[in-house]
């Protein structure tokens, strides 16, 4: 039983422990590279070979498309494709259908497309990586992570010195991946080397930086393609970046500080193609420094300060981020520095001269890019701290900081460009403002009355603007309410800024309207107009507006548009005739001009007729008939029998005499404006006297007449009819009526009234009535 126990207890630790060592341990990452608008790729590494995979999508409850690795390696890197701009991704990553990491600080946000002016936020980290034994390192990054709880950086520029002290894969691993992991998991890198990365080597390019990171040499991320990781460039909305090499001779013979190199080809080609309105370049060594490192004694600053600072200023560069010397150190806007500090002269090199610091403190204007100079900032002291050469600070600097280590964190938006150095401790000891295309003139004309849209032409962080009228928001609406020539101008709250709209407003421009007398309900009338105040435009599409019956606009129609030389007015099919009528013509582009309507017109109707005169004669006298009209005259038209009748009064009056009872109505009626309706109609009942009488297709015979008590009724016919014999009083009310089958002959008996007097006796045959007087003694 013992036996079998061990035996059990062996193999299960055997199993587990066999497990436990096959599962993969994630050991660095994820971190991200080369960012674009549609792509990323993401890097890691596990202990042991696995074939990697990156789950990604909207979110992390979504993450519905991934992508794999074919083959098992200890170095994973995959490209996330097919993303859309500026749009955040959550992400794993993983193996087979294991995921090592997720959450909601695994994303990515997509690079902002070339061009877009929406803001954008960069981080700038130089000489970090230290292991110096001190808190510098973590408390300048704790300083970055407190300000950007609410706002993270969109994209993170390393600026060399990244790893101390050798650049070696065990001190990126122990000095950089595991302190900076919450930021390399969603941040993607952008990065030049230093010295220490290349163990102070110049030609060794099997380093830990080529070997641990991804560079988008071949222009994946815009620019020219440099075909070399050791400088490329990229561009992020609406900044261009570049990333050069201070420190090797990646083409095997020369430094960035000799202009025949291939990088300084490859750079001035890239710079001459971009179009981008920010541009700003990253290298490690610094042209202008009396920090940890002299500018003026160590041969690699003397040189690029000498050769390649009239390029980046010749090509427009904005700003320069170097590292190197373990402080902060930032130039002036400088133009033409080649020589020794001592040289600098304020007069001559000082593109502009203003702290830019932007408080409202003396001098401090932001500064206004007007073509040449460039800013130069040494921002080393991410980790690695301190260190002063003779003649401390370079005279060509505005401010300096060697004892408080601290990061820079540069806001982009449009044209604007805020940089703030953000110390160890969370204070924000320097800060500059650079602005492009801003303090413009426009010239603006309009009309009296119209409504502007006016954008100042820079934007704020708190919305400092002075409008003329006390508005406060960058764009606002301005009625153009006086004649004249006169400025309308924007401020900055600092008096630094000014934009000026000359506005040119003409007095209103007046559209008179005019038009015929009258027109028809559906009718098309001509339209003229003549304008003061301005000059006819032929070009302009105009809308011709009809009031309602008593000259009012409120309820305006549109009924007709077009060009000057083509407008015309039609008139609505059921529009109400009238005689108060006005039209307005308004151009489509000039909504504040003055309308002047036509005169008063009329709108005239189609015509209505409507017949009456129904009455009971005896046969050969004559009938009067009537015929009410609506619209003007003069009517014509005709009768049903054919009869037409013409006439300007109203109403027409027509004497009929029909042989037999008839029922009349009217089949046309037209005025002037054309044919009308008609309604109504005229039965006429002729009546015959009681004897035998021959009829269309038959015989009838009613009789004695006058009678007593009893009426005899004989009817023959050709055809077999239906027949209705009908007995009424004189005022139409019925005593007796009977309905008969089809047939050829009938003899009928009817009972008269009590009451004498006279009685109607109808009888139907078909279609064909006969009405006869049957008096009653």
């Amino acid at each position: 039983m013992k036996y079998s126990f061990y035996l059990t207890t062996i193999f299960l630790l055997f199993f587990t422990a066999k497990v436990t060592a096959q599962s993969p341990v994630l050991i660095r990452g994820p971190y991200l590279q080369v960012v674009t608008p549609t792509s990323v790729i993401v890097r890691w590494r596990t202990d042991q070979p696995t074939k990697g995979r990156v789950w990604f999508g909207q979110s992390a409850g979504q993450l519905t498309r991934d992508v794999k690795e074919s083959e098992a390696s200890l170095e994973h890197s995959l490209t996330l494709t097919g993303l859309q701009p500026a749009t955040k991704y959550a992400y794993a990553i993983g193996y087979d259908d294991t995921q090592l990491v997720s959450g909601a600080d695994y994303y990515v946000k997509t690079a902002v497309p070339a061009g877009d002016t929406r803001p954008l936020r960069f981080w700038v980290l130089g000489d970090f990586g230290s292991g110096t034994g001190t808190s510098v390192q973590a408390d300048v990054y704790q300083a970055y992570r407190n300000a950007t709880a609410n706002r993270p950086a969109d994209l993170w520029m390393w600026l060399g010195d990244n790893a101390y002290s050798f650049g070696l894969e065990e001190e990126y691993q122990q000095l950089v991946f595991p302190v900076y992991a919450p930021t390399l998991r969603n941040t993607p890198l952008f990065i030049t080397p230093g010295n220490h990365d290349y163990a102070d080597s110049q030609t060794n390019f099997n380093i830990a930086y080529y070997k641990l990171f991804a560079f988008p040499q071949q222009g994946e991320s815009g620019g020219i393609p440099s075909g070399s990781k050791s400088y490329y460039s990229a561009n992020y909305g609406n900044v261009h970046l570049i990333s050069l090499d201070s420190q090797g001779k990646p083409d095997g013979d020369f430094r960035l500080y000799d202009t025949t190199s291939t990088q300084v080809k490859w750079l001035k080609r890239d710079l001459a193609a971009n179009k981008l309105p920010w541009t700003i370049v990253i290298f490690h060594h610094p042209p202008y420094s009396k920090g940890g490192h002299n500018s003026d004694t160590e041969e690699s600053m003397v040189l690029l300060r000498e050769n390649l600072t009239p390029i980046l200023e010749r090509y427009g560069v904005d700003l320069v981020l170097n590292g190197h010397s373990h402080g902060y150190e930032r130039t002036y806007r400088l133009k033409g520095l080649r020589g020794l500090a001592a040289t600098f002269n304020k007069d001559k090199n000082v593109a502009e001269n203003t702290t830019a610091r932007y408080d409202g403190s003396s001098n401090s204007c932001p500064i206004l890019t007007k073509g040449e100079g460039t800013v130069y900032v040494v921002n080393g002291s991410g980790g690695q701290l301190g260190g002063q050469s003779p003649d401390f600070p370079h005279p060509a600097t505005v401010f300096n900081n060697t004892t408080v280590g601290g990061s820079m964190i540069l806001d982009v938006n449009d044209n604007r460009l805020d940089a703030q150095l953000l110390m160890a401790n969370g204070t924000v000891q320097d800060k500059f403002t650079i602005l492009k295309n801003v303090n413009k003139t426009t010239e603006l004309t309009a009309q009296l009355g119209d409504t502007l849209q006016l954008a100042a032409s820079w934007p704020s962080v708190s919305d400092e603007y002075r409008w003329p009228d006390g508005q406060k928001s960058r764009r606002i609406r301005y009625v153009a309410d006086k004649a004249g020539t006169y400025p309308i101008t924007v401020k900055d709250g600092r008096d630094c800024l000014a934009d000026v709209f000359q506005l040119t407003v003409q007095q209103s421009l007046k559209v008179i309207a005019k038009t015929i007398a009258s027109v028809c309900v559906g009718g098309t009338m001509p339209v003229t107009i003549t304008f003061e105040n301005a000059p006819q435009s032929t070009d302009l599409q105009y809308d011709v507006l009809l009031s309602d019956v008593t000259g009012n606009f409120t309820n305006e129609q549109v009924v007709g548009s077009g060009k000057l030389t083509e407008l015309k007015a039609t008139i609505p099919a059921n529009f109400p005739a009238g005689s108060g009528y006005r039209l307005r013509v308004r151009p489509r582009s000039m909504p504040n001009a003055q309308l002047v309507s036509s005169g008063e017109f009329t709108v005239q109707a189609l015509p209505t007729a409507t017949l009456t005169g129904s009455t009971t004669v005896s046969q050969g006298k004559s009938v009067t008939l009537a015929i009410g009209l609506t619209g003007d005259g003069p009517w014509k038209g005709s009768l049903s029998d054919g009869t037409t009748f013409s006439g300007a009064a109203n109403p027409i009056v027509l004497t009929v005499q029909p042989a037999r009872s008839v029922i009349y109505s009217i089949t046309t009626i037209e005025n002037g404006c054309g044919k009308g309706t008609t309604s109504g109609q005229a039965s006429i009942t002729i009546l015959i006297p009681t004897a035998e009488e021959e009829f269309a297709g038959g015989r009838l015979r009613i009789y004695p007449n006058p009678t007593h008590d009893v009426v005899y009724v004989d009817l023959t016919t050709t055809q077999k009819k239906e027949v209705i014999i009908q007995l009424t009083d004189m005022q139409g009310r019925s005593i007796h009526q009977e309905h008969f089958a089809p047939l050829t002959s009938l003899t009928e008996s009817i009972h008269m009234p009590h009451a004498a007097g006279t009685y109607l006796l109808t009888v139907q045959v078909g279609q064909q009535k006969l009405t006869r007087k049957v008096v009653r003694q």
